[in-house]
């Protein structure tokens, strides 16, 4: 996965789990790639098949725009409860 930044700046993800049949897929968020979702909006979003590296690209709009500053402040305000 290729995720865009409205700054321009991009981050590449592969999945470190093995295929399976139910097409979850696992990814880490590294390298500051947590800190830059903190801070920028992703604008694109390209997924590449690995197998037969066929790949679909998608806009991000809308709401969608804050989708992951949303789950990081929901997964820091449960932190803050963890540590109560």
């Amino acid at each position: 996965m290729i995720i865009l930044f409205e700054d321009g700046s991009k981050f590449e993800l592969k999945a470190w789990n093995k295929f399976n049949c139910k097409g979850n897929s696992y990814m880490s968020m590294l390298n500051g790639l947590e800190e830059k979702m903190r801070v920028s909006k992703p604008t694109k979003i390209r997924i590449t098949n690995g197998s037969d590296y066929k790949s679909y690209t998608s806009i991000v709009e809308g709401d969608n725009l804050f989708y992951f500053q949303d789950i990081l402040n929901s997964l820091d305000k449960i932190n803050k409860r963890i540590t109560k």
